[in-house]
């Protein structure tokens, strides 16, 4: 087995997954909850793109539709079929588009563009601010469940769904293309000064104890979290 995610390059919470007719494909947690069922989807989106913005960059579309139009027409695939089996996939909703399950959680897809969508929003700038106030992952997960804040697929929260938030450089304004990073056009949702810390402050706490402070964030108004507006 990987020692890596083979999506994400995460490295904990690691297990293989064998869509039908493939081999079995070493993932994250995270990345386990989100993958579609479907094994052409899984092969020739979920795979080869960390994210619809990926996807629509790609292929230089205005939005996902084209985007998978072009998709289709490259890998000589039918995009009815295509289309059926995203929609299989049962994740939609009418702010995320048929590929919502590709969509990062705080943001929505439109006009091919993302948008902050202001309840994850919220949740992901607390998630920062806990981690900044000493809280580890798991006592993070443990508040979110116990207020019973959904991830983006309905479940609990797992560790590694936090870590992969809390390194992802999408919330601070960033995203990558071709493997490097790069100034975004879509609203940050934490400030790069409090992004960066998060990420010294993960490398100083491998193995560290959680820290057992509680939470008044929970109390505050909203408006604590100043990327969390529409």
């Amino acid at each position: 087995m990987a020692d890596r995610c083979e999506r994400c390059w995460g490295r904990t919470g690691l297990k293989p997954l064998s869509p039908e007719g493939m081999r079995p494909v070493t993932l994250c947690r995270a990345c386990r909850d989100a993958a579609p069922r479907d094994p052409l989807v899984f092969r020739e989106i979920f795979m080869r793109f960390s994210s619809v913005k990926e996807l629509i960059e790609h292929y230089d579309a205005h939005d996902e539709d084209e985007a998978i139009r072009k998709l289709c027409a490259e890998r000589r695939l039918d995009y009815r079929a295509v289309i059926r089996a995203i929609a299989s996939h049962g994740d939609a909703d009418d702010d995320g588009g048929f590929l919502a399950f590709a969509r990062p959680y705080g943001y929505v897809w439109r006009d091919g563009a993302l948008a902050v969508k202001a309840d994850e929003a919220r949740t992901v700038g607390l998630i920062f601010e806990m981690y900044v106030e000493g809280k580890g992952l798991a006592k993070i997960c443990q508040e979110l469940n116990a207020h019973e804040i959904p991830t983006k697929t309905g479940k609990r929260w797992a560790s590694q769904t936090v870590a992969n938030i809390l390194r992802n450089p999408l919330y601070c304004g960033m995203t990558r293309k071709s493997g490097a990073l790069r100034s975004g056009q879509h609203r940050p949702i934490v400030d790069p000064e409090m992004f960066s810390r998060v990420q010294v402050e993960m490398e100083k706490r491998i193995r560290r104890p959680d820290q057992k402070r509680e939470s008044h964030l929970f109390r505050e108004s909203p408006k604590r979290i100043g990327g969390a507006k529409r």
